[in-house]
């Protein structure tokens, strides 16, 4: 009997988490004007987007799964306005006025991405507590910033400068940027128990 009910409480975990292992694996096709309110793995691709896409809430993770992004040298490739913990990565955007726009944000990661031909590689308006790791930039401007501090930058392809550097850690080693990364970001917050951890405790109990 202490078996078959372990049997039984194995085979409804199974169950459960079979949907968690496909939403890891679905990803989404952009489309110009795009936006995204929860966390988003795109399709791999080459996507012509006249317009971009947009990051609509907080606490967002997109990942651009090697998608190229493509524009008319008009309008921005991705761009996020008021919104905070966000991560920006493995995107390839190019032909666009500006590959990365951030306005009003605080706590975000740019990270592993391949801004190219774009006017602005990344262009920061008020932006504070935030890193930009290991872009791969080139064109007239990587890094374009108004009234933003407290950011760190790990080293580009090509060298900032400026007062931008005033207020912000620019040219710094990938080690010190994930490290201001992890103090600059909050703690994750204890949600309560999913009904796979009960069950797993209750697993536990049973042997």
């Amino acid at each position: 009997m202490k078996k078959a009910t372990i049997m039984s409480v194995l085979l409804l975990l199974v169950l459960i988490s079979i949907p968690t292992v496909f939403s890891l694996e679905k990803c989404i096709k952009p489309y110009p004007e795009m936006k995204i309110f929860t966390n988003m793995r795109l399709c791999s691709g080459v996507f012509e987007l006249n317009k971009g896409i947009k990051i609509a809430n907080s606490n967002i993770n997109l990942d651009c799964n090697g998608a190229v992004l493509k524009g008319n040298f008009e309008n921005t490739g991705i761009q996020a306005e008021k919104v905070s913990n966000i991560t920006i990565k493995n995107c390839h955007i190019m032909f666009f006025r500006t590959g990365i726009r951030l306005k009003e944000v605080s706590k975000a990661t740019i990270k592993e991405n391949a801004l190219l031909r774009n006017w602005y590689g990344i262009l920061l308006e008020k932006v504070t507590n935030s890193a930009l790791i290991n872009q791969d930039t080139s064109y007239k401007n990587p890094v374009l910033a108004f009234n933003s501090k407290n950011n760190a930058i790990s080293s580009y392809n090509r060298f900032i400068e400026g007062d931008f550097c005033k207020e912000n850690y620019c040219n710094r080693e990938r080690s010190f940027v994930e490290f201001y990364e992890g103090y600059a970001k909050p703690e994750k917050k204890k949600h309560k128990k999913s009904l796979k951890d009960i069950l797993l405790e209750e697993i536990l109990k049973l042997i």
